[in-house]
């Protein structure tokens, strides 16, 4: 039985995206918005529902998925499913069963991704083929002009070792060395005959800067309660600001420089309330509360953190309805190679992120202004001395390229 082993990867340095969908025009670029925001709305259903099984079975740690690393993997392979499989996907993904808007809709995506002038952001899809393989034109047409995804014959069965290596130095590359060894030992065998690889990486520096003289060691709060000491960012500026009573949590954004991106940070009232934020995140609107943030003047209180994951999405997305695509005896990628002959063995996921109070050059101005006292109340706090979650977000897009959760920095 031939096999085909699907893997994702992601990485981030800093984390989003931002800027409000143009819903009211109906092309851009040449593109035509309509399939871009069917493939972004069903990512975020799609982001929210893998990441709450993810963290359901992590218990206490650390947390961080690119949910688009994943889809825009998922969606090229069920570009190439049939039958009651791409119908799984298609459920699972949350896309509609319709070719033509699914590769439309992702190559908007990809190249607008890809177009993101202000911050260091790339997307990579590469196709590591067992030599000899024949594969569908249809299926390499697709691949390469909606996803840009080329293609490179590897010789899996008789040098196992060579090919891991080259897929490894392709991650490590399109990472800038952050991301390596994502094929483990054991992972290709003789009977594998492809591995789709996506990367992401994404490096930006904050609108306004944290000021490091500010930073000291404070206590964060576990889930638990164990205390410990970490390194505490602090800033008091004007931020989008607000508490959703129906989350039981405040939301803050962090915007990145000329407000392309932006990080969302979603802390719960309780110290020991992420599980139940996390089991709401599902039933609210991201795209319209992340739009919806006043501006405020808050006092921040943010950890120094880095946070890494490596996992193993099978087992999610079996419990997400992707049943068949594991399964050798029903398996149907038959618009791959012509034969319903393939199936996917593994679907990896690796993802790191470093957030610090800079990442920029910094810059002074003085300025003295004599006013009369005026009594105002105190600005709002945003202490983040307990588990919370993040989103990384592009706005413009309007989906999350990052999201997770900080249990222990």
């Amino acid at each position: 039985m031939k096999t085909v082993v699907a893997f994702l990867l992601l990485f981030s340095q800093v984390f989003a995206l931002n800027d409000e969908v143009l819903k009211h025009v109906k092309k851009f670029n040449g593109f035509n918005l309509g399939h871009l925001h069917n493939v972004t709305s069903a990512n975020n259903k799609f982001s929210a529902s893998l990441y709450k099984t993810i963290a359901e079975a992590n218990g206490d740690e650390n947390v961080i998925i690119s949910p688009v690393s994943i889809d825009v993997g998922l969606a090229l392979m069920y570009l190439g499913a049939g039958g009651r499989t791409a119908q799984q996907m298609a459920a699972g993904l949350h896309i509609p069963q319709d070719h033509i808007s699914v590769r439309l809709g992702f190559r908007h995506l990809i190249h607008s991704l890809r177009s993101s002038n202000d911050m260091d952001l790339e997307i990579a899809n590469k196709i590591f083929l067992q030599t000899s393989l024949n594969i569908q034109k249809g299926f390499r047409r697709a691949a390469r002009k909606a996803f840009g995804s080329d293609a490179r014959e590897l010789n899996f069965q008789k040098n196992s070792e060579k090919a891991s290596k080259i897929i490894n130095q392709w991650v490590e590359k399109r990472t800038r060395q952050k991301i390596s060894e994502i094929i483990e030992p054991g992972v290709i065998t003789p009977d594998t005959k492809m591995i789709l690889a996506n990367a992401v990486y994404l490096k930006a520096n904050w609108l306004t800067p944290f000021n490091s003289d500010d930073t000291k060691n404070e206590v964060f709060h576990s889930k638990t309660g164990n205390e410990t000491i970490v390194p505490m960012m602090k800033i008091k500026t004007i931020l989008g600001f607000k508490h959703s009573e129906e989350l039981g949590a405040k939301v803050l954004e962090l915007p990145y420089q000329n407000e392309v991106a932006s990080m969302f940070v979603l802390l719960p009232d309780a110290r020991d309330g992420i599980s139940d934020l996390e089991s709401k995140l599902s039933t609210v609107d991201l795209a319209t509360l992340f739009t919806s943030l006043p501006p405020e003047e808050v006092f921040v209180k943010i950890p120094k953190f880095k946070a890494e994951s490596a996992i193993k999405l099978k087992p999610h997305l079996q419990e997400l309805g992707f049943k068949d695509m594991f399964d050798a005896t029903v398996a149907n990628f038959s618009g791959i190679t012509g034969q319903p002959d393939l199936y996917i063995t593994h679907v990896l996921h690796k993802a790191f992120i470093n957030v610090t109070e800079l990442g920029t050059e910094a810059g002074a101005s003085t300025a003295i202004v004599i006013e009369a006292r005026m009594w105002r109340p105190p600005p709002p706090e945003f202490i983040a001395d307990h588990p919370f979650m993040f989103v990384i977000w592009h706005k413009k897009i309007n989906t999350a390229l990052f999201m997770g959760r900080l249990m222990k920095p």
